[in-house]
């Protein structure tokens, strides 16, 4: 194996941050071409909508005209996309028209509340996955497996919304344990993140078992048992490491759809998140919102999937940094 010295890692990994950095930049900039774009294509005038809601009334062609002059609407779709990619890129993602305030700060302070929920589901879904993956690998082919290979299948295919209102009759209407919807409490944040966990935490266990299936008969693990190491002890100690890189990378994607997908399940509870948020944007369209929310979002895809390839080398010593940017097993 290949030995390095730690400045020689460290610049290896410099490197290899600045490559990851540099080929994330064109996607990004994808991705706000597609978040300004739809929203320039969606049907009906900002102006028009900015005058209803302050008037209350249908406005004229004449008052329609000097507010679409005043936000620059009729120039071109190259020079409005411009002007506002690089307010993006100082941080300016313009202005709300339902409330006025700056996308970015309204964002922001509800992110955590999004954050929360999406954190405490990831952390429910790995505390029933990872025993349930471990406990199918190793009994394969039996009566367990099948069940709960059965079962994730089930419950993964369940729509959010729907199993959102199912645990609101279990926990909350019949059972009286959980409040229905809100905020400001733990208790509130039980059923959100449970509805957002289940189906994460059924596609995790199937991913834990499949990749467990297969480092099992590797040769290490033959090495292992047959120098008297229990079952057990070879797959928590040496097969889960293992299986570990792949289910790193599918979890960091997950994550960030949970912060992203959380939209329709901070509605259904009532949860104030960035989720919701959305929600009411897309009720009074509020362009700007809706472009901030899909940048943000997307920005926020793409540093998890950063730091999930920063992790690979943390898991697998095998793995080093070249200088070309990539990963190399050694």
């Amino acid at each position: 194996m290949e030995r390095r010295d730690g400045g020689g890692h460290r610049r290896a990994l410099t490197r290899y941050l600045l490559a990851r950095f540099a080929s994330t930049v064109p996607v990004w900039v994808g991705i706000s071409l597609l978040a300004f774009g739809l929203s320039a294509l969606t049907p009906g005038d900002p102006a028009t909508i900015i005058l209803l809601r302050q008037t209350g009334e249908p406005p004229s062609v004449e008052a329609v005209r000097i507010v679409r002059r005043q936000l620059r609407l009729d120039d071109p779709f190259p020079a409005r996309y411009g002007r506002w990619l690089l307010r993006a890129v100082q941080g300016d993602l313009g202005q709300s028209y339902r409330t006025g305030e700056p996308v970015l700060a309204s964002l922001a302070s509800r992110f955590p509340r999004t954050l929360a929920i999406a954190a405490t589901a990831m952390a429910m879904a790995l505390a029933v996955s990872l025993p349930l993956g471990v406990a199918t690998a190793m009994f394969r082919g039996s009566g367990l497996d099948h069940g709960v290979r059965i079962a994730t299948l089930l419950v993964a295919s369940l729509p959010s919304f729907w199993l959102g209102y199912l645990l609101i009759l279990l926990f909350a209407v019949w059972l009286h344990a959980l409040p229905v919807a809100g905020s400001g409490t733990a208790r509130h944040l039980v059923l959100p993140a449970l509805t957002l966990a289940v189906g994460v935490g059924a596609g995790f266990s199937r991913l834990i078992r499949a990749a467990l299936l297969e480092e099992l008969w590797q040769g290490y693990t033959r090495t292992a048992r047959a120098r008297g190491v229990r079952e057990i002890l070879v797959i928590l100690r040496h097969c889960l490491r293992n299986a570990s890189i792949g289910l790193t990378t599918v979890a960091a994607l997950r994550f960030g759809h949970l912060l992203a997908g959380a939209v329709i399940v901070e509605t259904v509870f009532a949860w104030p998140g960035i989720g919701s948020f959305m929600v009411d944007a897309i009720y009074d369209r509020d362009y700007p919102v809706i472009q901030g929310f899909v940048l943000f979002t997307g920005t926020v895809f793409l540093a998890l999937s950063l730091l999930a390839d920063l992790a690979y080398s943390w898991l697998d010593p095998r793995i080093r940094l070249t200088r070309g940017g990539g990963d190399a097993v050694a």
